[in-house]
């Protein structure tokens, strides 16, 4: 048997290896692993800039925004753990995160936008109602929210609570608008989309002085693919990937495409290429083992 422990591939993207969006309010670990890239690190400083001073003068909604697969839940999830950590760093708030990412039903996308957001008001109801120790009558989520709102802001400074929902990925305009009309004070919304069909910087807001910030992820630039694998190859793991081929991979991807590549698809990119390379016992990946990943040769 043979007892040579597997080299973990460094780009794998898939769930079986443990790759799932990073989500650092979970797993501390992961607040090391993220990257400056997707011109993530512009949205993450406009994030804390927005919320930075009191968190309960308003409303929010933050609409994280980019093409599939560029890390728009990853952003999320830590922005969710930078206002949590604040909170416990100020002593002025704990943060609640109650988290729709990838926690709805298979049915749920099917639903009516109506019935989507009615979903989620009742189950942030409840877990509202479950660590306040006062449970919510039901109601419609206008009424759900404001009643969620009242008591949060009706708490002791020192037993403040501030309620983060990750809200479940939409492509619907109208869904989006619902929750620019529920904000209050005491509930962070935040959203993501994909879709060009909604303005997420309108100035479509409720009468409670919600506030929308827009968040925008985009494709990789070609300088991004060099910082991805200098970060996930810290500590000289081989084999290695030479600079000039990740730099001329990314230059003829970024004329294929006006969005660009994702970050997810350059790590499965990546992945390929690195397990090619392992498979023959190279130090170095070289392009035909980058070329030979796309046609399955090893």
């Amino acid at each position: 048997m043979d007892a040579t422990p597997r080299r973990m591939n460094p780009f794998d993207t898939s769930p079986e290896a443990g790759h799932l969006p990073l989500c650092p309010w979970r797993l501390a670990a992961h607040e090391r692993d993220y990257v400056p890239v997707d011109h993530s690190f512009q949205a993450y400083e406009k994030f804390k800039g927005a919320i930075s001073g009191d968190p309960f003068t308003t409303g929010w909604l933050f609409v994280f925004k980019g093409p599939s697969g560029c890390g728009k839940t990853a952003l999320m999830h830590r922005c969710a753990h930078w206002l949590q950590r604040a909170g416990e760093t100020s002593g002025g708030y704990k943060a609640e995160i109650i988290d729709f990412t990838d926690q709805v039903p298979p049915t749920f996308e099917a639903l009516p936008v109506e019935r989507r957001v009615a979903f989620v008001a009742r189950r942030v109801a409840r877990r509202v109602g479950q660590f306040l120790g006062r449970p919510l009558r039901p109601g419609p989520p206008d009424l759900l929210y404001a009643a969620m709102s009242d008591l949060l802001l009706a708490q002791d400074e020192e037993d403040r609570r501030l309620v983060l929902v990750l809200l479940p990925p939409s492509e619907l305009a109208a869904e989006l608008d619902h929750y620019r009309y529920l904000g209050r004070p005491g509930l962070v919304f935040m959203a993501e989309t994909s879709t060009d069909e909604t303005d997420p910087a309108a100035t479509l807001t409720s009468r409670y002085g919600l506030r929308t910030v827009p968040l925008e992820v985009r494709g990789l630039s070609p300088g991004d693919g060099w910082k991805l694998v200098r970060a996930r190859m810290r500590g000289g793991a081989t084999p290695r990937f030479p600079r000039a081929l990740v730099d001329s991979y990314m230059t003829a991807m970024a004329g294929r495409s006006r969005d660009g590549i994702s970050i997810k698809e350059l790590r499965s990119v990546l992945a390929g290429a690195y397990a090619v390379a392992v498979a023959r016992a190279h130090t170095t990946v070289s392009e035909e083992d980058l070329l030979d990943s796309y046609l399955g040769g090893a």
